[in-house]
């Protein structure tokens, strides 16, 4: 794909509930996964699991030229009145106490392989992981987890002050072990207002963000739960982020 200055900048970033299409979203998340070795072939070439049809269950999109390239779940113990546990809670022991705060776990992060421009790539993983933190102030959450690979653990720590939670895990049922990682949201504030300019965001970020939150869980309380999408069978599903 070629890439012009403005791709250089952050890229535009939806928000969609399950009730949303999703089929872009979930199509690169199985291109990155596949092209990375942790899925199997799969004939729909789409990656979902069950935690991606929860109501508390958000996507944040990132877009170049109007089309989908990157992706991140963010999934919330408390919204809008209604409450979930988290993806991760029944596979990490150490998360207990964590679990009892309003939280936001944070996984699947995904970029189109097919994007070979470094430069973009790093903006657009960037860019989905702030909107992720600017979706964790909008909610109001207390706590930030973090569920990623080992090699991803370094870029948490150092940009948003992150804490291993334990140690890694096979999130059922991928074949790669991953790490957990928590802070508080006023830890991840200061350390953002640290970052250059890139990361930074203000009150309008914020609210704007609450104003896609709400119409995604208003739209979904309203959607029966008969038209949740299937599951993705255990023998093709791969873990956390």
């Amino acid at each position: 794909m070629a890439m012009t200055s403005r791709d250089q900048a952050r890229t535009p970033v939806g928000v969609r509930g399950w009730q949303d299409d999703k089929n872009d979203i979930f199509g690169v998340r199985y291109l990155a996964y596949f092209e990375s070795g942790h899925l199997d072939p799969m004939s729909d070439q789409l990656y979902f699991d069950e935690h991606d049809t929860s109501p508390l269950t958000l996507q944040l999109a990132g877009y170049n030229h109007g089309s989908c390239v990157g992706a991140l779940r963010v999934s919330f113990t408390q919204l809008h009145g209604l409450s979930a546990r988290l993806p991760c809670e029944s596979h990490f022991c150490e998360i207990g106490d964590v679990a009892s705060y309003k939280s936001v776990e944070i996984s699947k992060l995904a970029v189109n392989p097919e994007i070979t421009n470094l430069s973009f790539r790093t903006t657009l993983y960037a860019t989905l992981v702030r909107a992720a933190l600017i979706a964790a102030e909008a909610a109001n959450c207390e706590r930030i987890v973090i569920s990623t690979k080992g090699d991803w653990v370094r870029f948490y720590e150092a940009m948003l002050g992150a804490k291993v939670i334990g140690t890694p895990a096979f999130y059922p049922p991928g074949n790669v072990p991953i790490s957990m990682l928590q802070l508080p949201i006023g830890e991840a504030r200061r350390r953002q207002k640290l970052q250059n300019g890139f990361f930074k965001y203000d009150g309008s970020d914020v609210d704007d963000m609450g104003r896609k939150i709400h119409a995604a869980v208003l739209a979904t309380t309203h959607v029966s739960h008969a038209s949740r999408p299937h599951e993705v069978s255990a023998a093709n599903a791969a873990p956390g982020l």
